[in-house]
Parts: structure tokens; C-alpha cells; sequence
């Protein structure tokens, strides 16, 4: 687990990346600082940006002190949008042989193990000087199915719908891949693989959060960059912030446009916050 704890660090600024399987924990000392633990080194804190699905960091992230009730109630119930999906690929080299008989590559069904396909062809990819050809669908199976089943079963299952669409042609990929999200920690969670979502969720805004020694207090109301805002109001505490999509909430969460929006509002939060601390 990943642990956020407290400690008295020196007044630089810098932004440090922690990869999956880094093991977080976070907590807060009397001088406001945190500390990231990890599983390779302690990292000093004043601001700490919690960039994964808000069940993931649920999951996986322990602060000290602990989030308020309500905040903790919300994120553990913010599913991550199609964390349980699955992708196939198949890949041609002689080409999109689907657009020589006039198709786009595109199909829909309620049969077989795909529930749609599209054509994913990659103008700049290259196979013995062709552009290949691309098919991906999602699966319409569910991730307790799919796990019932082995891989290669499933990649057979999947040709099989691709010739019954686009004809024999595409019976002999030369090469097939699933990317199965269900099966990434740092995607999906058991909640999500237990409970499914049907239709798109609504998402809401995560709150910031000062992370006070002692308590964790709300911070929904102090935004770094409201120039009413003093360097007081920031610096008894690190100051959290929640970016990704699922923390997007302006009709945009779960949406890759949620999770660019979510990213520029984060990093311009904590450019103002560093900017206020230097004051």
C-alpha cells in the first residue's frame, strides 16, 4: 500500500512521478509536510497529485490521518469507467482486405464474443513494407466469463466472429492480442469486476483536501488560485489534489476529454499553490 506520512523537509519544489506497484502510504506531520512512503525511498510532500481512478486509490492508498467519511464513502463508490472491459486485436500484413470489398471495418452484434469491432489500421505502421491491416473489438463477454476461459480459447472464439463478419480472409491473423483491463490492479478493482456498471456513470468532482497533522480537512472551498487566498490558507498542511477522469465532474468523467480537463486544472492548482508557498 501506498502511505502518506508526515516529516520536516527542506522548502524546494519539485514534481517526483511514482509509478504502479510503488506501495503509497501518506500521512502529515505538525509542520504540515508529508511524507510519500514507497517501496524504494521516502518522498517529502507540501502538495501530492493522486492521478489514478479514485477506487484504485481507495484500494491501494492509505492516508494519516484519514480522509473525512464522506469523501472516503465517495471514492470507494466511483466506479472506473469500463475497468472490466476487454480489447482483441488481430492484425493482417497483407492489408485492410475488408476495404477492397467496401467495408469500413465497423460491426456490431449481440453474438460471439465481440460486441463491436472497428478497424484500427495505423497509416505510419509498417509490416514488410505494407501498411497493415487492424481489426480490435470489445468484448461482450464479462470478466468472471472471460476468466472461465482460457486465452487461447478466447482468441479463437474472437477469429471465428471476425470471418463470420468480414469473410475468410480473416480467419489467419498473424498476430492476435487481448488487453484485458480487468486483470490491472492499477485499473480495476474487485468492486468493479463485482459490481459492472450499465450505461455511462455520472460522475462527480472529487474535492482537494488539506491534509492537517491530526486531521484531514476539506478543501473544496480554497483554491490556490483565488488571489483572495493567503499563503496562511495553504501552508498549515499538504494540500491533495484528484485528477483523472473519474474525477471529472462536468459531464466529461470517464471520457478521455475528463481526463485532460482534469489534468490542466491539477497541474494549474498546484501551480498556483507553489507560487503562494514561495510568497
Amino acid at each position: 500500500a501506498l502511505q502518506i506520512k508526515s516529516a520536516d523537509c527542506s522548502r524546494t519544489y519539485k514534481t517526483t512521478n511514482i509509478g504502479p506497484n510503488s506501495g503509497i502510504e501518506a500521512a502529515c506531520d505538525e509542520r504540515g509536510w508529508s511524507i510519500i512512503e514507497t517501496t524504494t525511498s521516502p518522498i517529502c510532500a507540501r502538495s501530492v497529485v493522486v492521478a489514478v481512478p479514485p477506487r484504485v486509490a481507495a484500494a491501494t492508498v492509505s492516508f494519516q490521518p484519514d480522509l473525512p467519511q464522506s469523501l472516503s464513502n465517495q471514492m470507494h463508490l466511483t466506479p472506473t469507467w469500463m475497468a472490466n472491459s476487454a480489447k482483441f486485436f488481430a492484425v493482417y500484413p497483407e492489408g485492410p482486405f475488408w476495404r477492397d470489398k467496401g467495408l469500413n471495418g465497423e460491426g456490431f452484434s449481440g453474438h460471439g464474443p465481440l460486441a463491436e469491432v472497428h478497424d484500427a489500421c495505423q497509416p505510419d505502421m509498417r509490416i514488410m513494407g505494407k501498411t497493415p491491416g487492424i481489426l480490435f473489438g470489445f468484448f461482450r463477454l464479462d470478466a468472471a466469463t472471460r476468466a472461465a476461459q482460457s486465452v487461447n480459447k478466447l482468441k479463437e472464439d474472437c477469429v471465428k466472429q471476425l470471418v463470420e463478419m468480414f469473410g475468410q480472409q480473416a480467419s489467419n491473423p498473424s498476430f492476435t492480442h487481448i488487453e484485458d483491463w480487468s486483470k490491472q490492479p492499477e485499473t480495476c478493482t474487485q468492486q468493479d469486476i463485482r459490481s459492472g456498471v450499465r450505461g455511462h456513470p455520472t460522475y462527480e468532482e472529487l474535492p482537494s483536501l488539506m491534509l492537517v497533522h491530526g486531521q484531514a480537512e476539506a478543501a473544496s472551498s480554497l483554491d490556490p488560485r483565488d488571489v483572495a487566498g493567503s499563503r496562511q490558507d495553504f501552508d498549515k498542511g499538504t494540500y491533495v489534489v484528484f485528477c483523472g477522469s473519474e474525477s471529472c465532474g462536468d459531464g466529461n468523467g470517464g471520457f478521455m476529454e475528463g481526463a485532460v480537463k482534469s489534468g490542466m486544472e491539477a497541474a494549474e492548482k498546484i501551480t498556483a499553490l507553489c507560487e503562494k508557498l514561495r510568497g
